[in-house]
């Protein structure tokens, strides 16, 4: 989820710039680069977005099963 930093008070749903909800970290430790926001699932599947829109860029197993 990325949520704009700016805005005081109420900012029900104003501040929600986008959401993903698949294969997503149950304990998020994302990493942002080069405009792209990278997230390792438990069981190893890497997700990778565009920062700004969430655009789904790719989704798929790392071959390193697990808890991430």
């Amino acid at each position: 989820m990325a949520i704009r930093p700016e805005g005081t008070g109420d900012l029900s749903g104003k501040a929600v710039v986008w959401k993903e909800r698949r294969s997503v970290p149950e304990i998020p430790t994302p990493l942002v680069y080069r405009g792209q926001v990278y997230m390792v699932a438990n069981g190893g599947i890497l997700t990778a977005v565009e920062a700004k829109t969430g655009t789904v860029l790719y989704r798929s197993r790392v071959n390193a099963p697990g808890a991430y």
